[in-house]
């Protein structure tokens, strides 16, 4: 999002506060008003009526694109569909994990309708979906616990604890210095 504020030459403005909800949003501060950029969960949780744009929201995730929703002192002021496409390579990659007999799960912070919907596109069997950091963690756990060994390929900070946990942490090369950290294989592209 702030990529695209920049290549718009957008007057980008520093905030007095900023609080990361991991897996959720942000909320910051500017000029005394509260801005909440975040997943439409995170605005209801916060007391933001989204009813208005209900129809809009189930739309973008049928398409499976991400919403994030944008409020203004607790007022609904913006919707953004974000559509993350998976790479070329990745269903082939898919497929292959799945002939030598690896079970693909798919664990993401994304809502079930846009998950389901890429990982369909994908042939991923299994998702697990809407779930936050801390809860990719346990889900990690409880199939090790299961007797699985597990490999956890993400590339942001909403994946690193995961990727720690995972038997086998792979981070994307272009991700954050978080799960570059975290990752005991880094990919150098973008490219599995």
């Amino acid at each position: 999002i702030v990529k695209k504020a920049r290549e718009s030459n957008l007057d980008l403005q520093n905030p007095t506060d900023f609080v990361a909800i991991p897996g959720r949003g942000v909320r910051a501060t500017y000029n005394g008003n509260t801005i909440l950029v975040g997943s439409p969960k995170q605005l209801e949780l916060e007391g933001v009526e989204i009813s208005a744009v209900d129809e809009y929201i189930s739309q973008f995730q049928q398409e499976g694109k991400t919403v994030v929703l944008v409020s203004f002192n607790s007022q609904l002021v913006g919707l953004i569909s974000l559509l993350d496409s998976p790479k070329q390579s990745a269903k082939s990659a898919i497929m292959a994990l799945k002939d030598n007999g690896v079970e693909v799960v798919m664990l993401t912070g994304d809502n079930k309708r846009t998950a389901a919907t890429i990982a369909s596109d994908l042939s991923i069997d299994r998702v697990i979906a809407n779930v936050l950091p801390s809860e990719k963690v346990n889900v990690i756990k409880e199939l090790q616990i299961s007797g699985k060994k597990v490999a956890m390929i993400g590339d942001g900070i909403n994946d690193a604890a995961a990727i720690m946990q995972s038997d086998v942490g792979i981070a994307i090369g272009s991700g954050t210095d978080v799960a570059l950290e975290a990752g005991k294989v880094i990919l150098l592209r973008d490219d599995l």
